[in-house]
C-alpha cells in the first residue's frame, strides 16, 4: 500500500470511531475535564497559549487556511492560521468538530544544522510535502465528547494512548518525569538508556489525576512562523529539570543544536495548572 494510500486508511479509523461517539472504550468525561483546545506555552503568557478554534466554522472566521499536501481522507479537512502548514487542525466535514492536530517543522531548516540524526527514521514523524516544500509532521487524533480518547500517527499505524495517568503506566512504556507549572506533569518515553537518534517525540501531560494535553519535542531548531511564533524556546534548565535521568547525547543535542517544542492541551486555561499536591515527592517541579 503506498504511503498515502496508509495515511488516508489510518484516518478512516479514527472518523469512523469519531462519528460512532466511541461509546465502547476510552475514559468518561467527569465534570468536563478536556473543556476546550489552546497551544502553546511561553514563559510569558502574552506569547502563547493561544485559544484553538474547536469547529470548521470558527476556525474559517479566525483566518485558518486549507493546506495542501495534507494526506487526509475525504471526510477531513486540515487548516493552517493564515495558510501556515506549522500547526494544522484537522475537521470533520460533516460536523465541523476538530478530531486532530498536525506539527510540522521545515526539513530544509533542519538540513543546515547538519545534525547526527534524521528526523525522517522516527517512527512518529513522516515527510509531507504541504504547499510547495517538504516538512516533518507529527499527527495526534482526539474524541473530546463522551469517552476521551486519543491517538498518535505513527508509520505503521494509528496507536492509542490511554487517557488515564493509571493506564499510561500499566500500559505503555512512557516514564513519569517533572512537572512544570502550566504545562503539567509530564511522560516521556526516554530514560537514561535511550538513544538520541530515535527519541519519541510525543509527551504525555498530566493534571490531577487526568492527561490533559500532550507536547512534542526534537533536537534542532526552525523558523517558527510567518504569522505566530507557534515553537517554543524553552530554558535548557528546563529540559533537563523535567527529564532529569535523560541520555548525555540529549542534554549535548540541546545545547549544540537547540529544541524544538510545542506543547497544546484539552483545555481553555492550562495557566491554572498546577504541579502541587499532585505531583510526587521524587518528581522535579519546575517552575519558570
Amino acid at each position: 500500500m503506498s504511503t498515502k494510500r496508509s495515511a488516508i486508511a489510518f484516518m478512516a479509523l479514527v472518523v469512523r470511531c469519531v462519528i460512532a461517539n466511541c461509546e465502547q472504550t476510552g475514559v468518561k468525561q467527569s465534570g468536563k475535564v478536556w473543556d476546550g483546545l489552546s497551544a502553546k506555552w511561553a514563559q510569558n503568557p502574552r506569547d502563547g497559549f493561544f485559544v484553538l478554534p474547536e469547529t470548521y466554522q470558527d476556525a474559517k472566521k479566525e483566518g485558518w487556511n486549507e493546506i495542501s499536501g495534507l494526506k487526509l481522507s475525504d471526510q477531513t479537512t486540515g487548516l493552517g492560521y493564515r495558510n501556515d502548514p506549522r500547526v494544522v487542525l484537522i475537521f470533520l466535514t460533516k460536523s465541523g468538530d476538530c478530531i486532530g492536530i498536525q506539527i510540522a517543522f521545515s526539513v530544509a531548516d533542519m538540513k543546515k544544522l547538519n545534525l547526527p540524526i534524521d528526523h525522517a527514521d522516527n517512527p512518529a514523524i513522516t515527510i509531507k510535502n504541504l504547499n510547495g516544500e517538504d516538512y516533518y509532521t507529527a499527527t495526534a487524533y482526539f474524541h473530546k465528547n463522551g469517552n476521551r480518547r486519543l491517538w498518535v500517527q505513527e508509520k505503521n499505524g494509528l496507536v492509542e494512548i490511554p487517557t488515564s495517568p493509571e493506564e499510561v503506566v500499566s500500559k505503555t512504556t512512557f516514564l513519569l518525569k517533572g512537572c512544570v507549572p502550566s504545562m503539567g506533569l509530564h511522560y516521556y518515553k526516554v530514560d537514561r538508556n535511550t538513544n538520541c537518534s530515535n527519541i519519541y517525540p510525543w509527551a504525555l501531560l498530566r493534571d490531577n489525576d487526568n492527561i490533559v494535553g500532550m507536547s512534542f519535542q526534537v533536537i534542532g531548531i526552525a523558523n517558527s512562523g510567518p504569522e505566530r511564533t507557534w515553537y517554543e524556546n524553552l530554558p535548557m534548565g528546563e529540559v533537563t529539570c523535567v527529564i532529569p535521568d535523560g541520555p548525555p547525547c540529549l542534554a549535548q543535542g540541546i545545547e549544540r543544536y537547540g529544541t524544538l517544542t510545542f506543547h497544546f492541551w484539552f483545555r481553555k486555561d492550562p495557566l491554572l495548572i498546577r504541579c502541587c499536591p499532585q505531583t510526587p515527592k521524587s518528581v522535579n517541579i519546575c517552575d519558570y
